[in-house]
């Protein structure tokens, strides 16, 4: 009984897909998911053209005697979040402007 039922269910899905409403509904929910996936991953893998904020970044916390950690708990991020900025990542505009004041700069555009 379960088995005819997941067949006919499976039956009437294939027809749906194979119509050409079908098509189109599954072309736009395709777009939607690359979308959301390649946003998702740019923002992820953002990197700044010049490693020298990211040089100053560490150099300034280094100064200060603070571990990754320390800084991370001053800013409300992780240390992994502080060691990929370190590494390249650019931080959101939230914690540019944490940084920017708990290190006394002015943010620029």
């Amino acid at each position: 009984m379960y088995l005819s039922c997941f067949f006919f269910a499976l039956s009437c899905v294939f027809t749906f897909l194979t119509s050409k409403q079908g098509r189109a509904a599954l072309e736009r929910l395709c777009n939607t998911i690359q979308a959301i996936v390649s946003v998702g991953t740019a923002m992820q893998k953002k990197k700044t053209p010049d490693p020298i904020p990211n040089k100053r970044l560490r150099e300034q916390r280094e100064l200060r005697g603070w571990t990754q950690e320390q800084l991370a708990e001053k800013v409300e991020a992780s240390a992994v979040t502080v060691s990929r900025w370190e590494s390249g990542i650019l931080p959101s505009l939230y914690h540019r402007r944490k940084l920017c004041e708990l290190f006394g700069r002015v943010l620029k555009n």
